[in-house]
Protein backbone atom coordinates (compact mmCIF):
# COMPACT_ATOMS: atom_id res chain seq x y z
CA UNK A 1 0.00 0.00 0.00
CA UNK A 2 1.44 3.32 -0.87
CA UNK A 3 2.21 6.06 1.20
CA UNK A 4 0.84 9.17 0.06
CA UNK A 5 3.73 11.76 0.91
CA UNK A 6 3.14 15.30 0.77
CA UNK A 7 7.03 16.16 1.11
CA UNK A 8 8.84 18.75 -1.04
CA UNK A 9 5.00 20.23 -2.00
CA UNK A 10 2.72 22.49 -0.50
CA UNK A 11 -0.09 21.28 1.92
CA UNK A 12 -3.34 21.38 0.05
CA UNK A 13 -6.14 22.14 2.06
CA UNK A 14 -8.07 19.47 3.34
CA UNK A 15 -11.53 18.46 4.66
CA UNK A 16 -11.79 15.07 6.40
CA UNK A 17 -15.24 13.45 7.03
CA UNK A 18 -15.05 10.45 9.21
CA UNK A 19 -18.23 8.44 9.94
CA UNK A 20 -18.58 6.89 13.89
CA UNK A 21 -16.47 8.83 15.50
CA UNK A 22 -17.41 8.27 19.17
CA UNK A 23 -15.53 5.90 20.36
CA UNK A 24 -12.71 2.77 19.76
CA UNK A 25 -10.71 3.60 16.63
CA UNK A 26 -13.38 6.30 15.87
CA UNK A 27 -12.72 8.71 18.45
CA UNK A 28 -8.93 8.18 18.16
CA UNK A 29 -9.01 9.28 14.49
CA UNK A 30 -11.49 11.86 15.39
CA UNK A 31 -8.93 13.12 18.20
CA UNK A 32 -5.77 12.71 15.50
CA UNK A 33 -7.29 14.76 12.32
CA UNK A 34 -8.59 17.57 14.55
CA UNK A 35 -4.97 18.32 14.50
CA UNK A 36 -3.99 17.69 11.38
CA UNK A 37 -7.18 18.71 8.68
CA UNK A 38 -8.19 22.30 8.15
CA UNK A 39 -11.89 20.87 8.75
CA UNK A 40 -12.95 17.81 10.17
CA UNK A 41 -16.89 16.53 9.87
CA UNK A 42 -17.83 14.00 11.91
CA UNK A 43 -20.59 12.07 10.71
CA UNK A 44 -22.82 9.44 12.99
CA UNK A 45 -25.25 9.25 15.99
CA UNK A 46 -23.17 10.70 18.76
CA UNK A 47 -20.70 13.82 18.47
CA UNK A 48 -17.01 12.86 18.89
CA UNK A 49 -15.57 14.16 21.99
CA UNK A 50 -12.22 16.23 21.82
CA UNK A 51 -10.04 17.43 24.20
CA UNK A 52 -9.35 20.35 24.12
CA UNK A 53 -12.32 21.35 21.31
CA UNK A 54 -11.28 21.72 18.23
CA UNK A 55 -13.20 24.40 16.23
CA UNK A 56 -12.50 23.11 12.60
CA UNK A 57 -14.47 20.30 13.85
CA UNK A 58 -18.15 20.63 12.88
CA UNK A 59 -20.79 17.51 13.41
CA UNK A 60 -24.09 15.78 11.29
CA UNK A 61 -26.36 13.36 13.57
CA UNK A 62 -26.76 10.73 11.09
CA UNK A 63 -28.49 7.17 12.22
CA UNK A 64 -27.14 5.27 9.34
CA UNK A 65 -29.40 2.46 9.94
CA UNK A 66 -31.91 5.10 8.08
CA UNK A 67 -31.33 5.80 4.56
CA UNK A 68 -33.82 8.67 4.37
CA UNK A 69 -32.32 10.39 7.29
CA UNK A 70 -28.91 11.16 5.52
CA UNK A 71 -27.65 14.36 5.88
CA UNK A 72 -26.15 14.59 2.14
CA UNK A 73 -27.28 18.61 1.63
CA UNK A 74 -25.52 19.35 5.01
CA UNK A 75 -22.25 17.79 3.66
CA UNK A 76 -21.94 18.66 0.74
CA UNK A 77 -22.91 22.30 2.26
CA UNK A 78 -19.77 21.57 4.21
CA UNK A 79 -17.50 20.11 1.70
CA UNK A 80 -18.67 23.54 -0.52
CA UNK A 81 -17.90 26.36 1.99
CA UNK A 82 -14.59 24.36 3.15
CA UNK A 83 -12.87 25.74 -0.17
CA UNK A 84 -10.81 22.68 0.21
CA UNK A 85 -8.70 21.10 -2.47
CA UNK A 86 -8.99 17.72 -0.86
CA UNK A 87 -11.19 15.37 0.18
CA UNK A 88 -10.41 12.65 2.71
CA UNK A 89 -13.49 9.90 2.94
CA UNK A 90 -13.14 7.32 6.41
CA UNK A 91 -15.47 4.90 6.48
CA UNK A 92 -14.79 3.69 10.25
CA UNK A 93 -18.99 3.61 10.87
CA UNK A 94 -20.37 -0.46 11.59
CA UNK A 95 -22.87 -1.90 13.57
CA UNK A 96 -21.82 -5.79 14.55
CA UNK A 97 -24.28 -8.46 15.62
CA UNK A 98 -24.18 -11.60 16.60
CA UNK A 99 -26.20 -14.67 16.07
CA UNK A 100 -26.09 -17.83 13.81
CA UNK A 101 -27.08 -17.69 10.17
CA UNK A 102 -29.31 -20.05 10.50
CA UNK A 103 -31.08 -18.25 12.72
CA UNK A 104 -35.04 -16.75 11.97
CA UNK A 105 -34.04 -13.36 12.51
CA UNK A 106 -30.59 -13.70 10.36
CA UNK A 107 -32.22 -11.92 6.88
CA UNK A 108 -33.55 -8.97 8.67
CA UNK A 109 -30.09 -8.58 10.57
CA UNK A 110 -28.23 -9.65 7.55
CA UNK A 111 -30.42 -6.27 5.88
CA UNK A 112 -29.34 -3.86 9.17
CA UNK A 113 -25.53 -4.73 8.32
CA UNK A 114 -25.92 -3.85 4.83
CA UNK A 115 -27.78 -0.73 5.27
CA UNK A 116 -25.28 0.54 8.14
CA UNK A 117 -21.97 -1.30 6.73
CA UNK A 118 -22.63 -0.86 2.98
CA UNK A 119 -25.58 1.44 1.62
CA UNK A 120 -24.96 4.31 3.95
CA UNK A 121 -21.21 4.69 3.39
CA UNK A 122 -22.18 4.28 -0.64
CA UNK A 123 -24.57 6.63 -0.47
CA UNK A 124 -21.87 9.31 1.10
CA UNK A 125 -19.26 8.33 -1.18
CA UNK A 126 -21.81 8.41 -3.87
CA UNK A 127 -22.23 12.53 -3.03
CA UNK A 128 -18.68 13.24 -2.43
CA UNK A 129 -17.44 11.79 -6.01
CA UNK A 130 -20.04 13.79 -7.59
CA UNK A 131 -18.32 16.74 -5.87
CA UNK A 132 -14.88 15.84 -5.91
CA UNK A 133 -15.68 15.67 -10.35
CA UNK A 134 -17.77 18.98 -10.29
CA UNK A 135 -15.03 20.73 -7.80
CA UNK A 136 -12.18 19.34 -9.40
CA UNK A 137 -11.26 18.22 -6.70
CA UNK A 138 -8.58 15.31 -4.88
CA UNK A 139 -10.95 12.59 -3.51
CA UNK A 140 -9.11 10.06 -0.93
CA UNK A 141 -11.55 6.91 0.07
CA UNK A 142 -10.42 4.86 3.21
CA UNK A 143 -12.45 2.18 4.31
CA UNK A 144 -11.44 0.71 7.80
CA UNK A 145 -11.49 -2.93 7.06
CA UNK A 146 -11.69 -6.16 8.78
CA UNK A 147 -10.08 -9.87 8.87
CA UNK A 148 -13.65 -10.47 9.31
CA UNK A 149 -14.20 -9.44 5.53
CA UNK A 150 -11.86 -11.88 4.28
CA UNK A 151 -13.17 -15.52 6.52
CA UNK A 152 -16.13 -16.36 8.19
CA UNK A 153 -16.09 -15.98 11.93
CA UNK A 154 -18.81 -18.14 13.70
CA UNK A 155 -21.80 -15.89 14.61
CA UNK A 156 -20.48 -13.09 13.00
CA UNK A 157 -22.05 -13.61 9.47
CA UNK A 158 -23.99 -10.52 9.25
CA UNK A 159 -20.59 -8.07 10.14
CA UNK A 160 -18.69 -10.28 7.62
CA UNK A 161 -20.93 -10.37 4.57
CA UNK A 162 -21.52 -6.94 4.66
CA UNK A 163 -17.94 -6.28 5.75
CA UNK A 164 -16.68 -8.32 2.86
CA UNK A 165 -19.15 -6.55 0.03
CA UNK A 166 -17.91 -3.20 1.26
CA UNK A 167 -14.24 -4.20 0.55
CA UNK A 168 -15.11 -5.28 -3.21
CA UNK A 169 -16.85 -2.03 -3.27
CA UNK A 170 -13.43 0.04 -2.31
CA UNK A 171 -11.44 -2.77 -4.85
CA UNK A 172 -14.72 -1.55 -7.65
CA UNK A 173 -13.95 2.05 -7.29
CA UNK A 174 -10.08 1.63 -7.29
CA UNK A 175 -10.86 -0.35 -10.65
CA UNK A 176 -13.35 2.10 -12.72
CA UNK A 177 -11.54 5.51 -10.91
CA UNK A 178 -8.07 4.92 -11.00
CA UNK A 179 -6.98 8.73 -10.68
CA UNK A 180 -8.74 8.31 -7.22
CA UNK A 181 -7.02 6.86 -3.83
CA UNK A 182 -8.94 3.49 -2.33
CA UNK A 183 -7.65 2.17 0.44
CA UNK A 184 -8.46 -0.80 2.58
CA UNK A 185 -7.23 -0.03 6.31
CA UNK A 186 -7.39 -3.00 8.21
CA UNK A 187 -5.62 -2.07 11.31
CA UNK A 188 -6.16 -5.40 13.04
CA UNK A 189 -6.95 -5.89 16.68
CA UNK A 190 -6.96 -3.39 18.79
CA UNK A 191 -7.39 -2.40 22.38
CA UNK A 192 -11.57 -1.41 22.00
CA UNK A 193 -14.48 -1.68 24.21
CA UNK A 194 -14.89 -4.57 20.92
CA UNK A 195 -12.70 -6.24 21.99
CA UNK A 196 -12.98 -6.37 25.36
CA UNK A 197 -16.42 -8.34 25.06
CA UNK A 198 -14.84 -10.47 21.99
CA UNK A 199 -12.60 -11.65 25.34
CA UNK A 200 -14.90 -12.42 27.50
CA UNK A 201 -13.57 -9.55 29.84
CA UNK A 202 -15.89 -8.61 32.65
CA UNK A 203 -18.53 -11.43 31.64
CA UNK A 204 -20.59 -12.45 34.28
CA UNK A 205 -19.14 -15.70 36.73
CA UNK A 206 -15.59 -15.70 34.19
CA UNK A 207 -13.18 -18.20 35.92
CA UNK A 208 -10.36 -15.69 37.58
CA UNK A 209 -7.86 -17.39 35.59
CA UNK A 210 -9.81 -16.94 32.13
CA UNK A 211 -10.09 -13.51 32.86
CA UNK A 212 -6.46 -13.38 33.93
CA UNK A 213 -5.38 -14.42 30.74
CA UNK A 214 -8.07 -12.85 28.56
CA UNK A 215 -6.75 -8.97 30.29
CA UNK A 216 -3.21 -10.16 29.09
CA UNK A 217 -3.92 -11.01 26.16
CA UNK A 218 -6.37 -7.57 25.51
CA UNK A 219 -3.03 -5.13 27.18
CA UNK A 220 -1.36 -6.73 24.12
CA UNK A 221 -2.81 -4.90 21.68
CA UNK A 222 -2.56 -1.85 19.73
CA UNK A 223 -4.08 1.05 21.09
CA UNK A 224 -6.47 2.90 18.80
CA UNK A 225 -4.32 5.56 19.26
CA UNK A 226 -1.40 4.47 17.28
CA UNK A 227 -3.58 2.50 15.16
CA UNK A 228 -4.95 6.04 13.92
CA UNK A 229 -1.38 7.73 13.83
CA UNK A 230 -0.73 5.19 11.06
CA UNK A 231 -3.28 5.66 8.92
CA UNK A 232 -1.88 9.79 9.13
CA UNK A 233 1.07 8.80 8.17
CA UNK A 234 -0.59 6.95 4.83
CA UNK A 235 -2.06 9.68 4.30
CA UNK A 236 1.09 12.09 4.51
CA UNK A 237 -1.14 13.67 6.94
CA UNK A 238 1.00 15.53 10.13
CA UNK A 239 0.47 13.05 13.42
Amino acid sequence: MPHLSTAHKAKPRTIAILTGGNRGLGAALAQALAGSVDELLVVGRTPAQIDPPAPQMTFEHWDMSDPDAAPLAAIEEHVRSSQAQRIVFINNAAVLQLGGIGQASFAGDLALAVQVNLAAPVQLISTLHRLALEMARELVLVHIGTGAARRPIRNWGTYCISKAAMAMYVRQMAEEFPQMTCIDFDPGALATDMQREILGLNAPNAAANSEADAQARFDALESPEHAAQRLLELLGLPC
